[in-house]
């Protein structure tokens, strides 16, 4: 009886899982208690490792700067081909919300586009963002927002030329939307249901991504906010 009665006081949750194996078989212990105990631990470890892996993650984002194959946050054009490029970061994964801003440093409006496109296997970087399965994009050429080659929505008020930054917001918590400002305005969606299309692909996550043809033309990733 002494035994039962001290038994009450202790924390079975505390023990190590050694420990709880060790005292399984003990009459001292009912298997509800037991039970308890493991769904107790279970839950803490989830809380603990759950916290620490989005601290990791969102500290990765805000020091990724860099654009793939340019070593630098500045891209500039060649104006030999359209091509797409990535920034060098972890992938943006569903159930987060991210913002993040490029500035149209200098140059031609013409071949220049930003966006996101899904990380998938084939990125498809050997054409412009937006005319490729999987890419979404904002045109500074027509102010345009591009999916596929396909020309989906037309917004005057997201114009962008030489000197604007473009604010991009990716809320990735519902089906999947991208809605951009520009200079500190009023933002517009321009996208939804992308996480459905994104794994249609077998993408896991996106990632912000730009193109920009005409020699001597810049744009340059200012940061994840």
């Amino acid at each position: 009886p002494e035994a039962l009665e001290l038994m009450k006081y202790i924390k079975l949750e505390f023990m190590s899982r050694q420990e709880l194996l060790e005292v399984e078989n003990s009459p001292l212990v009912s298997t509800d208690r037991l039970l308890s105990a493991y769904k107790a631990q279970a839950l803490m470890a989830e809380k603990k490792t759950g916290f620490s892996c989005k601290k990791d993650r969102h500290h990765s984002l805000a020091n990724s700067r860099n654009w793939k194959g340019f070593n630098s946050d500045v891209m500039v054009g060649t104006g030999n081909i359209h091509k797409t490029h990535v920034l060098d970061c972890d992938p943006l994964q569903s159930g987060n919300i991210y913002k993040w801003s490029i500035k149209h440093v200098e140059g031609s409006n013409n071949g220049v586009y930003f966006g996101v496109i899904a990380n998938k296997e084939s990125l498809e970087c050997d054409t412009w963002l937006g005319n490729q399965t999987g890419g979404w994009s904002l045109s500074a050429y027509d102010s345009a927002a591009y999916y596929d080659d396909e020309d989906c929505v037309r917004t005057k008020s997201l114009s962008f030329g030489r000197g604007t930054k473009v604010t991009f917001t990716l809320d990735l918590t519902g089906d999947g939307t991208l809605s951009a400002s520009t200079n500190g305005g009023k933002a517009e969606q321009l996208f939804s249901g992308m996480l459905a299309k994104a794994s249609s692909l077998g993408a896991s996550g996106f990632l912000p991504a730009a193109s920009v043809n005409w020699s001597g033309s810049k744009v340059q990733f200012l940061g994840f906010e």
